[in-house]
């Protein structure tokens, strides 16, 4: 009996010991686009369509190959704890379910009255207005805000560009690295999305919704702001919001203020569901006109986007973009 548990005890050491190597290796190749998400996209064959923007190349493939090449998240990229790498993680589990069952949703299974797309956005509506759900998806697109290369970039421009001091250059790039980044804005956004935002719902039915690195788009109104999402989303009006939560549900993220022109014409074309219970009164639909849906389809080609993700092959998209005709001209 001695003998036993002396060898469990040393079994149980040996295991912490692995587990503890395990955990010091890790890959410098990160995660920057969340792994469950685009998911959604895949075919049956379980790979996504992946274009890369910078090199002109298409090829279907697994989620897990798309990757950073670098540390990015890490505050010391000598000793890496992959710890924001970790709670972006747990942000996208958190959701994965809630959009893995909007994306299951099937118009065959409708059993109302309304129009097939108003149908199936009360039903996604429904899923969002459950305990928990609206805050899940909320911090799964603010984390989409801050996680990518190009948000840094954008910032830290802004901040070489102005008028500080160095000292205060220093400062704010400093806590501009995404390690900081995350952090400082994780503890801001969802809550401002949740207080100042509608949800705006919209379905299109032949699943051509495409995605890429840089999931979450800003449409500005006033484009006298920085650009600064982060900062225009916590401290503005102006910023609306666009993401495509699978190939055939769409996301606006609509200011409930603001009086620019264009935010008054996009309110007029929103919709709610009267005398229906169970729907957050803060989550309404809209129709996309087969113009606008190419529209969203194209800004994941441009503003600094590396690769495109899609369910097919989007060669036609990538060569008829104007965003990559005009990024080839400059």
């Amino acid at each position: 009996m001695k003998f036993t548990i002396t060898n469990r005890m040393q079994s149980s050491r040996h295991l912490e010991f692995q587990t503890s190597q395990m955990n010091k290796q890790i890959t410098k190749f990160q995660h920057q686009v969340p792994q469950h998400y685009l998911r959604l996209w895949f075919d049956p064959e379980n790979h996504v369509w992946l274009h890369d923007l910078l090199k002109d190349k298409s090829s279907p493939r697994t989620t897990k190959r798309i990757l950073g090449d670098d540390y990015f998240y890490e505050n010391d990229a000598a000793n890496p704890t992959n710890e924001i790498e970790n709670y972006l993680g747990d942000i996208e589990s958190a959701v994965a379910p809630l959009l893995k069952s909007i994306s299951k949703l099937d118009p065959q299974n409708l059993t109302s009255s309304l129009r097939p797309e108003e149908a199936m956005c009360e039903e996604a509506a429904r899923l969002l207005s459950a305990s928990g759900a609206k805050k899940k998806l909320l911090d799964f697109i603010s984390a989409q805000l801050i996680r990518t290369s190009r948000t840094v970039d954008e910032i830290e421009h802004s901040i070489i560009a102005s008028g500080l001091s160095d000292v205060e250059k220093k400062l704010l790039l400093q806590q501009n690295r995404p390690y900081e980044l995350v952090k400082l804005g994780m503890t801001r956004l969802p809550a401002r999305l949740i207080d100042g935002y509608k949800i705006v719902l919209s379905y299109v039915e032949d699943k051509s919704l495409v995605t890429s690195d840089h999931p979450v788009s800003e449409i500005r109104t006033n484009t006298n702001l920085l650009p600064q999402t982060v900062y225009n989303v916590l401290h503005k009006n102006d910023t609306i919001l666009s993401v495509p939560l699978g190939p055939n549900f769409h996301c606006f993220l609509l200011p409930d203020t603001g009086a620019e022109s264009i935010m008054i014409q996009f309110r007029k074309t929103l919709a709610s569901w009267t005398n229906t219970p169970g729907i957050d009164s803060a989550i309404v639909w809209r129709k996309l006109q087969p113009q606008i849906i190419e529209q969203l389809r194209i800004l994941h080609t441009g503003f600094g986007r590396k690769f495109l993700v899609s369910k097919k092959n989007e060669d036609d998209l990538i060569e008829n973009s104007t965003l990559i005709k005009k990024s080839k001209e400059s």
